[in-house]
This record gives C-alpha cells, sequence and structure tokens, in this order.
C-alpha cells in the first residue's frame, strides 16, 4: 500500500511538469468543419502534390500509340576544318534535315499502350490511396479528440465527487471518526483520478496538434475540429447493413484498382498475342544536306529508305531500301537483315504466351478471392459490432438505475458516500465504452465502404454517431 501510495504521488506532481511544457490548450484556436480540414489537408500534403504533378504530367502528354505516328523532324550543321604544313586550309560546311516517320506501328502499339495506360492507372491508384490515407488520419483523430474530450469532462465529474469525499473525510478525521489510514484511501482516490485527468489533458493537447499539423503542415495557426457526438445516438440499424453483403462484394469488385489493373493487363496480354509480333512495323527515313565550302553551302543530296522490323522477341527482319542522289552520283544503298535468338530453337512461343496468359489469369482470380474474403471479414465483424449497441445502451440505462437507487438510500442513510461516488463512477465508465464502441463501429463502416469504393456512402453511415452532417466530396482523381 505504501509502494502504490509513493507511485501516485510522485505522479501526480510530475504530470503538471510535463503540461505546463505544451501550448495552453485554451489558447485561441480555429473551429474548421470536417471536410474543410481534409481539403486542406489534401492540398498542402507535399506527397499528394507530386503526386497530382507527376499525374498532370502523364494526362497532358500524348498518347504513345498516337505519337509514334507523328513525323519527327531534325536539323544539324556539321563544320569540318583541313588544313596542313603543305595544303590549303578548308572550311566545308553541312546543313542536314532528317525526317524518320512510323508509318505502321504494328506488333509495339499494344506493348506501348500497355505501358501508358498501366503507368496512369498506378499513379491514380497511388493518388487515391494517399488521399484516402489523409482523409482516415483527419477523421480518427478528430474522434480522439472528442474522446478525450469525453473522457475529460467524466474524469472532472468523478474528480468533483472525490473532492467531496475527501473534504467529508478530512471533517470526519477531525471529529476522529475515522482513523488516518482511511484518509490516506480517500487522498489516493483523489490524486489518481486527477493524474488520470492530467494525462487526458496531455493526450488532448497531442491530438489537437495533430490535427493543426494534418491541416496546416507549417503551424501557422492552430485547428479544433467542429465534430461531436450526437446527444441520441440513433438505434436504427447500419445502413450499410441493411444494404446486403452482395451489394458490398459487387461493388468492391467493380472498384478494387488492383483487380481492375490485373484485368487491364490481361485484356492487352491478349492482344498482344504472336499474330500482333508479326506484323511488321514500316518506317520512312529520309535525310537532306546541303555541303560545300561556301555559306550557306549549295551541294544538295538526298536519300530515302524504307525499313521494316517485327516485335518477336526471337527474330527480326530489318530490311531497307534507299536512295543516295546529288549532283555528281546516284547510288542505290538495299539492305536485310535477319537476326535470330538461339532461344527460339528451345522454347515455343506459342506456349510460352499461352502460359503468361494463364498465369495473369489466375493473378486475378487470387485478388477476387482475397477481397471476398476481407470483405467478409469486415462484414462479420461489424455485426458482432451491431450486435453489441443493444447490449451497451443496457448497461448504462442498468447503471444509471442503480446510481439513483444508491442516491435514494444514501439519502436515508442506508450506504456511505463511497458507495454511491461508486456507482457513479460506473455509470460515467459505462458511457465512455458506448462511445468507443459508436468509433469503432463507425471507422468500420468507413473501412468496408473505401474497400468497395463507395465513399460517397460515408456520410450516411456517420449521421447516426456525429453531428454535424459530413460533406464527404474526395478524390476527383480517381478514374
Amino acid at each position: 500500500m505504501a509502494g502504490r501510495y509513493h507511485y501516485w504521488t510522485v505522479l501526480f506532481l510530475l504530470v503538471p511538469v510535463f503540461a505546463a511544457a505544451l501550448p495552453d490548450s485554451h489558447q485561441e484556436r480555429r473551429r474548421i468543419p470536417l471536410h474543410t480540414a481534409f481539403a486542406s489537408a489534401y492540398s498542402e500534403d507535399l506527397r499528394a502534390q507530386q503526386l497530382r504533378s507527376q499525374l498532370d504530367l502523364l494526362r497532358q502528354s500524348v498518347d504513345p500509340h498516337f505519337s509514334s505516328r507523328l513525323p519527327r523532324i531534325g536539323f544539324s550543321y556539321q563544320g569540318q576544318e583541313t588544313y596542313g604544313l603543305f595544303s590549303p586550309y578548308r572550311l566545308q560546311h553541312q546543313i542536314s534535315t532528317t525526317l524518320n516517320w512510323r508509318l505502321l506501328n504494328g506488333g509495339r502499339a499494344a506493348e506501348e499502350k500497355r505501358r501508358f495506360l498501366i503507368e496512369t492507372q498506378q499513379f491514380e491508384l497511388e493518388l487515391h490511396r494517399r488521399g484516402m490515407t489523409l482523409w482516415r488520419q483527419v477523421l480518427e483523430t478528430s474522434l480522439s479528440i472528442l474522446l478525450e474530450k469525453e473522457q475529460i469532462q467524466q474524469l472532472q465529474q468523478t474528480l468533483e465527487s472525490q473532492e467531496l469525499s475527501l473534504m467529508t473525510g478530512r471533517t470526519l478525521k477531525q471529529a476522529k471518526a475515522i482513523v488516518e489510514s482511511e484518509l490516506r484511501e480517500l487522498e489516493l482516490r483523489y490524486w489518481e483520478v486527477e493524474a488520470q485527468l492530467q494525462e487526458h489533458r496531455l493526450q488532448l493537447r497531442h491530438h489537437e496538434r495533430k490535427f493543426s499539423r494534418l491541416v496546416s503542415p507549417a503551424e501557422s495557426e492552430s485547428f479544433v475540429p467542429v465534430l461531436s457526438f450526437r446527444s441520441t445516438i440513433v438505434p436504427a440499424p447500419s445502413p450499410i447493413l441493411s444494404r446486403g453483403r452482395d451489394f458490398f462484394l459487387q461493388h468492391a469488385l467493380e472498384s478494387s484498382p488492383e483487380i481492375t489493373a490485373a484485368s487491364l493487363e490481361l485484356r492487352l496480354a491478349e492482344l498482344d498475342s504472336r499474330s500482333d509480333s508479326l506484323i511488321p512495323t514500316v518506317e520512312l527515313h529520309g535525310t537532306y544536306s546541303l555541303s560545300g565550302e561556301s555559306f550557306p553551302p549549295k551541294n544538295p543530296s538526298f536519300s530515302l529508305a524504307l525499313r521494316i522490323s517485327t516485335a518477336d522477341p526471337f527474330w527480326k527482319i530489318d530490311a531497307g531500301d534507299g536512295r543516295d542522289i546529288s549532283d555528281r552520283s546516284h547510288q542505290r544503298n538495299p539492305s536485310l537483315g535477319l537476326n535470330l535468338d538461339p532461344r527460339m530453337l528451345f522454347s515455343d512461343q506459342k506456349k510460352i504466351s499461352s502460359l503468361n496468359l494463364a498465369q495473369m489469369r489466375l493473378k486475378r482470380e487470387r485478388l477476387e478471392k482475397q477481397l471476398r474474403y476481407r470483405v467478409e471479414e469486415l462484414l462479420d465483424s461489424l455485426e458482432l459490432l451491431e450486435r453489441s449497441f443493444p447490449l451497451a445502451r443496457r448497461r448504462i440505462e442498468l447503471y444509471e438505475e442503480l446510481s439513483d437507487f444508491k442516491a435514494a438510500s444514501h439519502r436515508r442513510g442506508e450506504i456511505t458516500r463511497k458507495e454511491l461516488f461508486e456507482a457513479r463512477i460506473e455509470v460515467l465508465e459505462a458511457r465512455r465504452r458506448f462511445f468507443e464502441l459508436c468509433t469503432n463501429t463507425l471507422l468500420r463502416e468507413i473501412e468496408i465502404l473505401e474497400l468497395c469504393g463507395l465513399e460517397r456512402l460515408i456520410p450516411l453511415s456517420a449521421r447516426r454517431f456525429l453531428t454535424p452532417h459530413i460533406n464527404f466530396h474526395i478524390l476527383g482523381d480517381k478514374k
């Protein structure tokens, strides 16, 4: 008993020291609605800014499948000096214009299109995840602030009761109606509640500072959320569970970014078959040059080549036919090349393609199975939380009835003030557990809605527990 008394005495003395080191919780803070807090956090977050910038650049860029068909024109100048001991000084100039034009994209089209679509979708997915992470941080921090305020309010009421009990005990001690140990026990209880109150005040300041950092990373202002628990929690069943499991399973499969990406890869891989790789890519290469010792040079030359190649990974054909025409010569430069990879002798490309497609199908099926299991698991846990509400409400009612009964018994002198205070503390504890149950239920519903791509239903879910109404408009970057 002495060790416990010493522990709480030291804690009671140290907690105010740490509390004094933090900013004053009563300083002026700007009250901000939850959707405004998220919008500020989303716009100020450096990672989200970087992703938005990269995604905007990618969306503004030209589709590679289309841009590969556009001609590319280049200009160049080259000068050459020659001089020696027995040769005159000469300066040659050459100005060239080049043209590269892919007339037929052939088997490379599917691969280029796939890379472009997958890269765009990856940035969209990462940006969406970052936005939802920020939203959850803002909401969870706001709920933590609410819970700490509820706990502080209950502890303050408990502390008032303990203080009254302690004053009564000191009066009785002076009248020698109780012994020293009983007074010490009352002081210990008072200090325990006081230490808990200071601890929760520290936690409240921590969550408020965290909320301010989310809203304004520069911490130029202090913010608190405009949010509170409803005075009466609506006893209606969860709007999530009332829609049925099939509804959420269907939306989860349709909106899952991972499954969408896997389906896109599979579809593009099916298009990029072996027959596609045999379709040639036809490119036109032309060069027009002017050369001579005078400037501008006046001796023209012109060359034109048509190259044909394939995108097959094991063998390629490169054929061309060019002309080099100048004032002094007319030259033709035909070319034909065939490159073989020795691996083609030991492999069946058709079989390899079918195996790759089978692996992609298995990957998509595995993702669908994992998603179904996750949705079922979350819905089961939500059902358990919902079933706890009647018991939690009934617990509060029973403790309130017991507290009223003991209050009447105390007025008749049948029980001590200590027993009455313990009954009131049980009521406060039951209310605290009920608010924690509300918070856990809301977070679980939001997790389900986020997983199923139904973020628009979050206000409907939050309406049962929180006020004011949450205006949830989020993530227009998700396509």
